[in-house]
């Protein structure tokens, strides 16, 4: 489930390396301008979608999507207050 974090990134970098690319390649024509959308879109929803994945898989593999005890992770709990 660490792979998606890591995957994440050079998703996004690499589409603002290819807009670059296409900035150098073909000035600021209507080629830069699509790129500059894809890559605006994938850098908003990159983050979201790597998000739905893990949690997708944590509920395929546990069985729920929800920490609980006894997760092997760090769980915060908040105090009650009276």
């Amino acid at each position: 489930m660490q792979a998606l974090h890591y995957l994440s990134l050079p998703a996004t970098g690499g589409s603002v390396l290819l807009t670059i690319a296409v900035l150098m390649s073909q000035g600021l024509g209507q080629a830069f301008c699509k790129m500059l959308l894809i890559t605006g879109v994938l850098f908003t929803t990159n983050s979201v979608v790597t998000h739905a994945t893990a949690r997708a898989f944590r509920a395929r593999q546990l069985g729920h999507w929800e920490p609980r005890e006894g997760d092997p992770m760090e769980m915060v709990h908040e105090e009650k207050k009276a």
